[in-house]
């Protein structure tokens, strides 16, 4: 009789354990976030999967670079924590930044690139819903330091100026 509930117990602690899932995110061909998840089946964004997760559970993301907002909605516990990591022997890059393409180079002397029309918008920050918020403070102090937009090319990033009078090499307005 004594050893009955010590078993018991253990049989407990081990049960949560038991029903946690390992999800697979990939940008494969067979990728889509209306997928199962699985490793066959996987989906194509973290986002997805951010949606679905619950405390124990793994997401192996595979090889790729993944270009999204990831806000976690749910947490994990001490004892069962939720588990995001890059597949074994994969390189995984996981960033804000989007790419834009289609820059057309402008005639002159001067290796001037311009894109337009200019659609992509920038999100400052995120709702509590996850939702993106385009707005920047409006005052002149603001002008330059309360935006949000970067341009990073070849890995170094570009100095931002207000006019295109102030453009000089390594910047962009």
């Amino acid at each position: 009789m004594p050893f009955k509930v010590p078993l018991c117990i253990l049989l407990l602690s081990g049960a949560s354990l038991a029903w946690a899932t390992v999800y697979h995110v990939a940008q494969d061909a067979a990728a889509s976030d209306d997928n199962p998840g699985t490793e066959e089946a996987p989906w194509r964004t973290i986002s997805r999967a951010l949606g679905t997760v619950q405390p124990g559970d793994t997401v192996l993301i595979h090889a790729g670079t993944y270009r999204e907002w990831v806000a976690p909605r749910v947490s994990g516990t001490a004892t069962a924590p939720i588990t995001f990591a890059g597949a074994p022997g994969e390189e995984v890059v996981l960033t804000g930044a989007d790419l834009v393409t289609g820059w057309e180079r402008q005639e002159g002397p001067d290796p001037v690139y311009r894109h337009s029309p200019w659609t992509t918008r920038f999100a400052v920050s995120h709702n509590a819903e996850g939702n993106p918020i385009y707005h920047h403070p409006g005052d002149d102090r603001h002008r330059l330091i309360g935006r949000c937009e970067q341009v990073i090319v070849d890995g170094r990033l570009l100095d931002q100026v207000l006019t295109r009078e102030e453009m000089r090499p390594a910047s962009f307005f």
